[in-house]
């Protein structure tokens, strides 16, 4: 069985296998059902990602071409490409599911939906056939895309529902007059490991590429920097043949109480800063910079809730995203480490506390 006594629906979780934000959220929240006893059907859209993961790689490899994608990823998200693999997305989707062992064709579900494009080429009839009567879209970003709302007004009349975990968002969504359920950030609470020792566990430093990686030259220059530092600090990239389930567990195995610096994209790793911070962490965030106007406003939120310390530059001559926020070359990370916070920063009442599966618990 794929419920607990107390669910009225089957659980479906699904992803597409693209990078490392989105599968970790599917990650964290199967584990997390699994602690709140439902063994839900969770399932990776391998087939069509993969042409997704090139334009990821080749995007972040390129600092000018990511620029390019930040100023028009919404209206790329929503073009005759996306609305392809939207259509495709679904299409594995349901196929997936249909053939899983797990799924139990009388029974209603509740589809719980990371990354969005799978909502926009969803058909409702088909969803009817299957069986799904709930929708929930998980929102690791600070907003969702413009294309998840676009998807969640498509399919109004389905009981969709837009998860997401800071008031902001909430606030946001519902003055659009979108159904939405404010919970916990998702990662920490699935994939945190040794939860008694957070105190007294993680790397002073963290550092963490996209699941698509960096350019090399500038983690060749964030090695240097943080050698010079003269503090314990973690790198985490992708490797050839790395396994990521394995790669995303060590890195959240090397964050904790100790943690005061996290080095990376202004992703989801976001949420994992707030949520640390929560816990009573004093961490902060150096941030790589963005890609894509999601993470772009992921990192006026941070700004906002003081949560970034500054954007790292590997070019003297450059300007950083936004008017007052500093920018920080790898030589200087030394001297920011020696003058970071020692207590969290984060305003009260910023972020959910409700569990994803809280009906359950």
């Amino acid at each position: 069985m794929s419920r607990s006594p107390e669910s009225r629906y089957q659980e479906i979780l699904s992803v597409p296998d693209v990078a490392d934000g989105n599968p970790s959220t599917l990650m964290s929240l199967e584990q997390q059902a699994l602690q709140a006893g439902i063994d839900p059907i969770s399932i990776y859209l391998r087939a069509t990602s993969w042409p997704v993961n090139r334009f990821h790689a080749n995007m972040t490899s390129d600092p000018n071409t990511a620029q390019s994608y930040t100023d028009e990823s919404e209206a790329k998200r929503l073009g005759a490409t996306a609305k392809i693999y939207s259509v495709a997305s679904f299409v594995e989707f349901t196929c997936r599911v249909a053939l899983s062992d797990e799924f139990e064709r009388d029974t209603d579900k509740r589809w719980n939906v990371i990354q969005e494009h799978q909502l926009l080429g969803a058909s409702p009839a088909i969803l009817d056939k299957i069986g799904v009567r709930a929708i929930r879209l998980a929102t690791p970003d600070v907003y969702p895309k413009e294309s998840a709302i676009i998807a969640a007004q498509k399919l109004k009349e389905k009981d969709i529902t837009i998860s997401v975990w800071n008031r902001t968002a909430q606030d946001y969504l519902n003055n659009l007059g979108i159904s939405t359920e404010l919970h916990k950030p998702y990662l920490l609470d699935g994939l945190l490991t040794e939860p008694t020792s957070f105190r007294a566990g993680g790397k002073t430093v963290v550092m963490k590429s996209s699941g698509s990686g960096l350019p090399m030259t500038w983690f060749e220059k964030l090695q240097t920097g943080l050698l010079a530092s003269g503090v314990d600090f973690a790198t985490h990239i992708p490797i050839s043949n790395s396994n990521r389930a394995e790669r995303i567990r060590d890195f959240y195995s090397d964050l904790g109480g100790r943690t005061k610096l996290i080095i990376g994209y202004p992703s989801e790793l976001v949420s994992v800063a707030c949520d640390l911070q929560s816990r009573g962490s004093a961490v902060q965030m150096l941030t790589l910079p963005p890609r894509g106007a999601h993470e772009k406003r992921n990192l006026e939120f941070a700004m906002d809730n003081n949560i970034v310390i500054g954007e790292l530059s590997f070019d003297r001559d450059a300007l950083t995203t936004f008017d007052g926020l500093d920018r920080i070359g790898p030589s200087d990370i030394k001297e920011v480490i020696a003058s970071l916070p020692g207590t969290g920063t984060l305003p009260k009442n910023v972020i959910g506390t409700k569990p994803f599966w809280s009906e359950q618990r």
